[in-house]
């Protein structure tokens, strides 16, 4: 990605790309198409960034505090890492870890997990470092959680090298119901976790002295050595993992080495996959029906890895429900599989997905050429109005919008969210006003302005809107009904390999609100959201789910018999229809994903109808549900993934059985090719 260079929101043909066909002097296509694709998606990205937080917004109580709590709560997420592989046996579970933290690597983590919020991360010392950066000084009854506490000692072994300011340790404090509460790596063959105190009597230091450091100048996204002795040479234009680093994998010295040595481990070095034993092995998580996904790959004979494994690299496939679960550093290319695509957030986020299919069709309309194996629509047709709140700038563009479509009713979704959590409607200007400005006096005011108000002015109302870093839609308030109900289609993509790209589509099923639609109640979600873990709450799901979930089938009667469709049409029209939409969709997309041979991703997508039979896309999800609450569901759900691990292992050379009848081909089961990279295809 490139860097990012503060720029207004401006078309492709603002920006002044040229397209031409290949040949000709001014450019071709893909390179002009590449080179605005990274400038658009590096300015969503990343452009609540770009401006320095005011001094005033630093100082703020609540926001320092916030920062404070996901601190803590990012270092929480570690519990459990073991310390170092250096300390456990070669042939024991934790020397296969893929992550390792000691004391200094945590707290280095736990920033460098906040670095765009804080503006910096640490850079690769020890605690000798992270102290001197920390310059407000505390007594014990002065801290808060969050707070750090440095161990000054004088090792037992007069061989071992001091450390500067002879700092040999540091915790986070937490404080808790002993008031003495922190969390940390304190023991070389143990693991992040909680102590009761943090004082303990250590083996291999003594004369402990405590040094208490408020952690307040990192939350105001200051990071500077105050100290004279020691100039620490400042490496943090790059980050790259060092060897404290959860990423890293190499028997670097532990925490007594402040320098950084190699950057990661060799291929040669890493635990070496199972391709040389007969029976292939799989790593399972726990969650989202797994118990179908260990069934399928156990009959085709390959072995599970115990849960209490999790850590193993020895696995062959490892399907988990985050991407975070897979230790990407240390997968090998063309020997294992992983189920997540590492970056499809350019897809599966909210605002990446508008980003990234409006901004290709965007390039496609200002130049009138169109790339190969994409579909004959545009985005603005299928996609509902949307806007990005990345900034106040972002705000006052949905308000100008919105200041023309008074009527309009608008579904607010928060930046990270999914299943429905923090989804809110509402209907008309005045309404979306009171989103945006967080209270009435200030949305009845705003409402009354006219347009020709500076944006000066609005800039200053909308600086601290609590939709920024959401997405707000407009919502299609006359949807195609089922018994006057609401519906929306989940179907699938399944790219079943990277390098080359093998895409296929997957019919998938319909589910049908509980309440009656009626646009006028904005308050009751269960009309207007159709997803499953909203309508799950519903008083009636638990006696008449198999209500809420039709087939394909069932549709195509329903709109026959009330004359709403023809006869063919879900099975032809409708299916093209999502189809198209799933290419166009991968074809905005495939240049953003990382590509290796091993990677594959099964992704859910939610379409619905309008009253005139128009599609929508609503979302492309990871990790969709494959629980089976019904026997619709199981049926559709085994022959989902037993057909996915057909095509997957087959096109990998994976196939434990190459005379079954699994071939690669448009048609696999429920399957239907998209895309063939390799063959240069598709289905148009």
């Amino acid at each position: 990605m490139a860097d990012f260079v503060e720029s207004e929101n401006v078309s492709a043909s603002a920006a002044g790309l040229i397209w031409v066909e290949k040949g000709d002097s001014k450019g071709d296509l893909q390179n002009g198409f590449e080179k605005f694709r990274n400038e658009r998606m590096s300015m969503l990205r990343h452009k609540k960034f770009a401006n320095p937080v005011r001094d005033e917004d630093r100082s703020n109580p609540e926001r320092l505090q916030r920062l404070r709590n996901k601190f803590i709560e990012n270092a929480k997420k570690y519990i459990g890492v073991p310390y170092h592989r250096r300390y456990h046996e070669p042939d024991s579970p934790t020397f296969k870890a893929p992550l390792f933290l000691d004391c200094c690597a945590l707290v280095r983590q736990a920033i460098f997990d906040m670095k765009d919020e804080l503006g910096f991360s640490l850079a690769r010392w020890n605690q000798a470092y992270q102290v001197d950066t920390l310059p407000i000084k505390l007594e014990e009854h002065e801290m808060k959680p969050g707070d750090l506490i440095f161990y000054e000692g004088i090792y037992y072994n007069k061989k071992a090298r001091p450390q500067k300011h002879n700092m040999v340790h540091v915790e986070i404090y937490l404080g808790g119901e002993s008031g003495q509460a922190s969390l940390g790596a304190r023991w070389q063959k143990g693991a992040v976790q909680i102590f009761d105190s943090y004082k303990f009597v250590s083996k291999s230091y003594y004369d402990i002295k405590f040094h208490y450091r408020s952690i307040d100048t990192w939350l105001h996204g200051v990071c500077e050595s105050v100290c004279p002795m020691h100039p620490w040479r400042d490496d943090r234009k790059v980050w790259t993992p060092g060897p404290k680093s959860i990423f890293n994998l190499d028997d670097e010295p532990a925490e007594e080495e402040e320098d950084v040595g190699n950057e990661g481990a060799e291929e040669d070095d890493m635990p070496s996959t199972n391709e040389s034993k007969q029976t292939r092995r799989f790593y399972v998580s726990k969650g989202n029906n797994w118990q179908l996904v260990a069934k399928l790959l156990t009959a085709r004979g390959w072995e599970q890895i115990d849960f209490a494994d999790s850590l193993d690299l020895s696995f062959d496939l490892r399907w988990v429900e985050l991407r975070s679960s897979i230790p990407y550093r240390a997968f090998k290319e063309g020997k294992q599989l992983v189920n997540h695509i590492p970056n499809s957030q350019s897809l599966t986020s909210k605002s990446g997905l508008w980003a990234t299919v409006n901004g290709f069709s965007e390039v496609i309309e200002s130049t009138g050429m169109r790339p190969k194996h994409v579909p004959e629509i545009s985005a603005s047709v299928f996609l509902p109005r949307t806007f990005c709140l990345l900034t106040p700038a972002d705000i006052l563009d949905l308000l100008r919008f919105a200041e023309d479509h008074v009527e309009s009713m608008w579904i607010i979704k928060p930046a990270s969210s999914n299943q429905g959590r923090g989804i809110k409607l509402v209907s008309g200007y005045p309404m979306l006003c009171k989103q945006v400005f967080g209270n009435t006096d200030s949305a009845s005011e705003s409402s009354a302005e006219s347009t020709s108000q500076t944006n000066t002015t609005r800039q200053g109302d909308v600086r601290n809107s609590p939709l920024l870093g959401g997405v707000v839609q407009q919502y299609i308030s006359t949807p195609l009904l089922i018994n006057g109900r609401k519906f929306d289609i989940r179907v699938y993509m399944l790219i079943a390999r990277t390098k080359p790209y093998l895409v296929y589509f997957h019919s998938g099923y319909c589910r049908v609100a509980f309440d009656p639609y009626d646009s006028s109640n904005v308050e009751n979600r269960m009309i207007h959201l159709t997803n499953a873990a909203v309508q799950r709450n519903h008083p009636k799901y638990k006696t008449d789910k198999t209500d809420f979930y039709w087939s394909m089938e069932s549709l195509q009667e329903y709109l026959t018999a009330h004359d709403l469709a023809p006869p063919d049409f879900v099975v032809n029209q409708l299916k093209n229809r999502m189809k198209e939409i799933e290419l166009f969709c991968f074809m905005s997309a495939k240049d953003t994903f990382d590509k290796k041979v091993g990677y594959f991703d099964l992704l859910g997508i939610d379409f619905f109808l309008d009253n005139n039979l128009n599609l929508f896309l609503l979302e492309v999800n990871t990790n969709p549900s494959i629980v089976a609450d019904v026997p619709l569901l199981k049926s559709i759900f085994t022959n989902l993934l037993n057909r996915t691990f057909d095509v997957v292992l087959q096109s990998h050379g994976l196939e434990d059985n190459p005379s079954a009848d699994h071939s690669v081909d448009s048609t696999s089961g429920g399957l239907e090719l998209l895309y063939d990279e390799e063959k240069d295809w598709s289905f148009l």
